[in-house]
C-alpha cells in the first residue's frame, strides 16, 4: 500500500493521543505491573489501539476509524462511546460509568485525565492513521520475527504516542541492559512530522561512523540514533517491505557494535 499523506492532521493526531491515555489508565487501574513497564502500553489493532484482554474480561478499543471508544467482550454486545462532543476528562467519566454499569467498577484518576480541550477528529484522517499505523506495525512485526534473542513486544506508548520494541544484545532483558530500540513516532519535540527511529543504549563506540541505508540519517539533538522521515517513503510502492528492509539494514549495522567483547 501507499502510505497516506497525513497532512493537516495535527488536531486529529492530538485528539487521538489525548483519548488513548484513557485506555492507558484503564490498564494501570486493572493490571499488575508488567516487565518493561508494559502495563503502561497499548496494543495495535486494525481499528486503532486496544487495552488488550483485561482481567475482568473483554477489551477497550480506541476505534480511530469510527471515532469511538468501544468495549468488546466475547459473547456480549459491543458497546461504544462516540468521541465527538467529548474531551479527555468527560471521556474518562463516561468510560468509568460504562464499565461500572457493566459490573466492572473502576475509577479513573481525574488528575491524570484532566484535559478539557474538545476532541477534533477528521474521520478520513483518523482512518488514514489507523491504516498507516497497522501497516507499520505489521512490517515491524515481520522484521522482529527475523531476529534472534530476547525482545519486548511491539506496543504503542501513550505518553509519546509512539510504537516501539526493544531487542536485547545480551541474555539480560532489562532496560538497564544493552539494547536497541526500533520505533515509529507520529511527532515529537522538534520533529513535527512522523518518522521512524532506532537507537542503541548505551551508545557504543563508533556508532556515528557506520554507514546508513538510503533515506536514513543520524539524529543527535536530544537523543542519538537513526531517523528516517515518514514523508521520504510516501509515494513508494511496497512500503511495508521497504520498512522491514531498512529496519533489518539498521540492525545489521548496529547490532555487532552492541555485542563486541
Amino acid at each position: 500500500m501507499l502510505l497516506p499523506e497525513l497532512n493537516f492532521w495535527d488536531d486529529t493526531r492530538d485528539s487521538l493521543h489525548r483519548a488513548c491515555k484513557v485506555l492507558r489508565e484503564i490498564r494501570l487501574q486493572t493490571l499488575q505491573p508488567l516487565p518493561h513497564a508494559l502495563h503502561h502500553s497499548l496494543q495495535v489493532v486494525p481499528e486503532g489501539l486496544s487495552t488488550g484482554l483485561l482481567p475482568f474480561g473483554g477489551e477497550v478499543l480506541l476505534d480511530f476509524v469510527n471515532s469511538h471508544l468501544v468495549y468488546r467482550s466475547a459473547g456480549s454486545p459491543t458497546i461504544d462511546i462516540s468521541l465527538i462532543g467529548h474531551n479527555q476528562a468527560t471521556l474518562a467519566e463516561a468510560t468509568s460509568a460504562l464499565l461500572t454499569h457493566l459490573g466492572h467498577p473502576i475509577t479513573l484518576p481525574t488528575d491524570k485525565l484532566s484535559d478539557t480541550e474538545p476532541f477534533v477528529i477528521s474521520p478520513s484522517l483518523a482512518e488514514d492513521y489507523a491504516d498507516a499505523l497497522y501497516s507499520i506495525f505489521t512490517a515491524t512485526a515481520r522484521f522482529r520475527a527475523r531476529l534472534d534473542g530476547l525482545m519486548s513486544p511491539i506496543v504503542v506508548w501513550p505518553h509519546h504516542f509512539d510504537l516501539s520494541f526493544l531487542w536485547f544484545a545480551t541474555n539480560e532483558a532489562s532496560e538497564q541492559a544493552p539494547h536497541l530500540n526500533f520505533g515509529f513516532a507520529p511527532f515529537s519535540d522538534g520533529l513535527p512530522r512522523p518518522y521512524f527511529y532506532a537507537y542503541a543504549w548505551p551508545i557504543p563506540p563508533g556508532l556515528l561512523d557506520i554507514p546508513l541505508p538510503p533515506l536514513a540519517q543520524w539524529h543527535t539533538e536530544g537523543w542519538t540514533g537513526v531517523m528516517i522521515s515518514y514523508d521520504s517513503l510516501r509515494g513508494m510502492t511496497g512500503t511495508s517491505q521497504v520498512i522491514e528492509g531498512f529496519q533489518m539494514q539498521i540492525f545489521q549495522a548496529i547490532a555487532p557494535l552492541m555485542t563486541k567483547g
